[in-house]
């Protein structure tokens, strides 16, 4: 016949006794292994992982907070911390979130606080709309994170011609084709922009320029993502403008497009049906040059978007982000 079980119950209520044998201090603690005393009894503590695999040039660490919010899902680190001499306290960005570990360093700075005496006590606090607060009595901060809502969205004429207010719009978490910024635009842009094309069943330059371009071949097709009723329809685009049935812009040679200068901006919307050859956004050659003499963007067959400058032959710049940044949409 078995033995019955007698319950053996461990008191939490006694003291913790590491100067005595443990043979004589009764039902006494002699040590405690991720314990912590309370106010009546000894608690479990939870584990601890490290945070920085290296040390900080700040490492006075005086306060921390762990920053967590939901829309969009971020988490963070933040600690306030003097150099080795306590003078010259810094908030520091943790570069991993929870549990990973990281490093603070000086390349993850968030602030460098006004006061560099170090006699001040920063202190970090949870505040509304999903930020964190920190003040040390001279700077007082709110921080977002990564991402934040932004307090308002519009787009109006300096004229008075018309406002509108895309706040709601672009602050809810709704995805679909209703809730979209659509820009306008009366004056054609200042005199930074050479070419503004809508596509609004013509291939019209909007820019102050005005500039001449030639419709060879292009169709337009009512939009159902973006605004206007009409878009620009590229079915086949063929790099060789006289290739078999090629439909393509033409702009005038013009002084507009010199980049020779090293600066300049592309803003380009498009959408893409498929990935069989490569698609053309924009392409500047000399008369008869060919690829020798050219500047191209476009998209590759892998998805991604190049651009490309070729002089007398030589490939003298290749720029291209990741395959698969622009894939297909059927």
């Amino acid at each position: 016949m078995a033995q019955e079980l007698i319950p053996f119950e461990i008191p939490l209520n006694v003291r913790l006794i590491m100067s005595e044998d443990q043979t004589v201090i009764g039902n006494n603690f002699q040590s405690l292994v991720n314990f912590r005393y309370t106010d009546t009894n000894p608690r479990g503590v939870g584990g601890m992982t490290p945070l920085n695999s290296t040390a900080p040039t700040n490492y006075q660490i005086k306060s921390g907070f762990h920053f967590k919010k939901d829309n969009p899902a971020e988490s963070h680190n933040l600690v306030y911390a003097l150099d080795s001499s306590g003078l010259n306290p810094v908030i520091y960005h943790h570069t991993a979130s929870v549990p990973s570990t990281g490093t603070f360093n000086s390349s993850c700075v968030l602030f460098t606080c006004s006061d560099s005496t170090g006699l001040r006590m920063g202190m970090f606090s949870k505040a509304p709309n999903g930020t964190v607060a920190f003040t040390d009595g001279r700077d007082s901060l709110i921080w977002g994170g990564s991402e934040y809502r932004i307090g308002g969205f519009i787009n109006y004429a300096p004229n008075g011609d018309f406002k509108k207010d895309y706040t709601d719009l672009v602050t809810n978490t709704l995805a679909d084709t209703a809730n979209v910024a659509v820009m306008s635009n009366t004056s054609g842009g200042d005199s930074n922009v050479k070419y503004l094309f809508h596509f609004e069943n013509n291939v019209t330059d909007s820019s102050t320029g005005a500039r001449a371009t030639t419709n060879s071949g292009l169709t337009f097709v009512a939009s159902t993502s973006v605004g206007g009723s009409t878009k620009l329809d590229g079915s086949f685009v063929a790099r060789a403008s006289t290739a078999a049935g090629a439909q393509y812009m033409r702009m005038a040679d013009t002084t507009a497009l010199d980049f020779s200068g090293g600066t300049f901006t592309m803003n380009i919307r498009f959408k893409i049906d498929n990935l069989d050859r490569k698609r053309s956004l924009f392409c500047q050659q000399n008369t008869g040059g060919g690829s020798t003499d050219r500047i191209m963007f476009y998209c590759s067959t892998m998805g991604a978007l190049r651009f490309q400058i070729n002089d007398g032959g030589s490939t003298v710049l290749d720029l291209s982000s990741s395959d698969g940044t622009q894939p297909p949409v059927g």
